[in-house]
């Protein structure tokens, strides 16, 4: 008897598994095939690897401050966000005047300071309340130049918590992330 209830567990345990596995590898295999982008930008040239599902777009929405900008979505894995390029005299001022400044109904925030790639900068990460609609975030701003030059990556998901699933797609992104001067 005791050796039955074992092989029923042992089966139940490896359907689990298989289950997690199926339902889970079609978001994984996507998030495996990754594909290059490059971006010219005034002195430098910008690269990084997103998941084939990802759609960028080169926007003209640039200003003063803000020399590049850069929208990407991907539908599949639902998410979204920005590489820009800014011109910032103090990176930690800035970010500071924007979260006083900003409209956002904060539900959750913190910053830390971070080293990525031989860049210094900061990771914000956050949950707001829009009216009952919860969108969750991770940014990355990294000086270039000190002071002036600062590239910020963010990474948006509409749930009220930022999904463990897309760390390891930010992680990747960032870690493909490359700032050359152009020559």
């Amino acid at each position: 008897m005791a050796g039955r209830v074992w092989q029923t567990a042992f089966f139940v345990a490896v359907a689990l598994i298989i289950q997690y596995y199926y339902l889970q590898g079609s978001v994984k295999a996507i998030a495996r095939v990754f594909k290059p982008y490059q971006f010219n930008c005034g002195a430098y040239e910008i690269s990084a690897e997103f998941p084939s599902s990802a759609e960028l777009h080169l926007t003209p929405d640039i200003g003063e401050d803000m020399l590049l900008n850069i929208y990407f979505t991907d539908n599949k894995l639902k998410y979204r966000g920005y590489i820009q390029l800014w011109l910032l005299d103090d990176v930690e001022q800035f970010l500071e005047n924007s979260k006083a400044k900003s409209s956002y109904d904060f539900i959750s925030f913190s910053r830390i300071k971070v080293e990525l790639h031989n860049y210094t900068g900061y990771q914000e990460e956050w949950t707001a309340d829009f009216d009952g609609t919860f969108i969750s975030a991770k940014e990355y701003w990294l000086e270039i130049k000190k002071p002036g030059e600062a590239v910020r990556i963010s990474f948006f998901s509409d749930t009220a918590e930022f999904p463990e699933q897309l760390n390891k797609i930010m992680n990747q992104v960032i870690n493909s992330l490359r700032l050359a001067p152009k020559e």
